[in-house]
């Protein structure tokens, strides 16, 4: 950046060069993500505005013959009874940063055209921008930490954990913008190393837990279902691309600094994790119908009076798979003449039309047939 102020250079190539592939990628990403809130009142018009607002759980009816509902996975996911945290916000945060990076690549490039005094000075614009980032990342990481806390069953300490790493990156990047402010000079974004390091490698950070997590408790509640298990199988890998998507970001970023810390390169990538954020929360939210269809699919290709079940025995290993007519279960039967503990598993519809895993623990005579 050292000859910024002095002439024509190869510096404006690593820097407000770079700048603008970086703005002109996250203005592809807002038209990615608008087109997606599009398709989120589409396909959810029903939606109450509080609930796009703040987070809030679906009540979901119960089936009767079975009263407990006790995997929080398929109901989450095929109901969406998580929304995310302050929808509107996250929505106006990414816009109100599109136009803040957006006026700092017109001020450098378009109002200070040839007057080369002008690219060594840093804008407000540029400084404050950072803040939306971060605020736009957290909103959308309370999302899944949303949905970790119902999949763990409320575990607090992991989701405190996780939590606390989120606010961690959040605290980062304000103190980085409120320490560029306090300068006049954009080489203050290559003077802050320690802590734009942590900002990224915090950030990083947050998104391997948060999928490594979400991975891990999908898996931990599978079902004998084949269908369930294959949309659990999609989730996973759903989960970790976009997991791996923002924290690739993060890492790139890390290695842009490094590679040149003088440059904008980082800064460049920067502009985008806010909206890869943004655009994973909205396709987990836009994935429920297709979720939902899959569990429809499965479901009516059974007849209108039966529904599919799955005996799970003392060992926990399925003992066999029936059809239970118009919801009572059929008495399984051995030599041994025991009673037998197992778990009936069922898709059932409530009354929202939304699909749910059911379990019901029961005890029968085993005897000879």
């Amino acid at each position: 950046m050292e000859g910024l102020g002095t002439g024509p250079s190869s510096a404006l190539d690593s820097t407000y060069g770079s700048m603008l592939i970086g703005v002109l990628f996250a203005t592809f990403l807002q038209g990615f993500l608008t087109v997606q809130t599009f398709n989120y009142y589409e396909n959810y018009p029903k939606d109450p505005l509080r609930n796009k607002v703040i987070v809030r759980r679906h009540s979901f009816s119960k089936t009767p013959s079975l009263p407990h509902i006790s995997n929080p996975v398929v109901r989450s996911v095929s109901s969406g009874d998580l929304l995310p945290t302050l929808r509107i916000l996250y929505r106006c945060l990414d816009t109100i940063h599109l136009a803040l990076i957006g006026q700092s690549a017109y001020h450098y490039l378009i109002t200070n055209w040839g007057y080369q005094p002008a690219l060594i000075r840093s804008t407000w614009e540029l400084c404050v921008q950072l803040t939306f980032i971060g605020l736009s990342s957290f909103v959308c990481q309370l999302f899944f930490l949303g949905r970790i806390w119902v999949f763990s069953r409320k575990n607090i300490f992991i989701v405190g954990f996780v939590l606390a790493v989120c606010l961690t990156t959040l605290i980062l990047d304000i103190v980085v913008t409120v320490q560029i402010l306090q300068t006049p000079f954009v080489t203050a974004f290559g003077e802050r190393k320690g802590e734009i390091i942590a900002v990224f490698t915090s950030g990083a950070a947050a998104d391997v837990l948060i999928a490594a997590l979400l991975c891990y408790y999908l898996r931990r509640d599978s079902s004998a279902f084949e269908a369930t298990r294959s949309l659990v199988g999609k989730i996973v890998r759903y989960t970790v691309a976009t997991g791996l998507a923002t924290s690739a970001l993060a890492i790139a970023a890390i290695i842009a600094y490094f590679a040149q810390p003088q440059g904008f390169y980082f800064i460049a990538i920067h502009l985008c994790i806010g909206r890869m954020y943004t655009n994973a929360l909205l396709a987990t939210l836009n994935a429920r119908h297709k979720m939902r269809s899959a569990f429809q699919t499965h479901h009516k290709s059974s007849t209108s009076d039966k529904k599919e079940t799955v005996v799970r025995g003392k060992t926990n290993k399925y003992l066999n798979s029936f059809q239970a007519v118009d919801g009572n279960p059929i008495s399984q039967t051995d030599s041994t003449g025991a009673v037998v503990t197992y778990t009936i598993e069922r898709i059932t519809d409530n009354e929202e039309g939304d699909l749910e895993l059911s379990k019901m623990d029961k005890k029968t005579p085993f005897s000879v047939v």
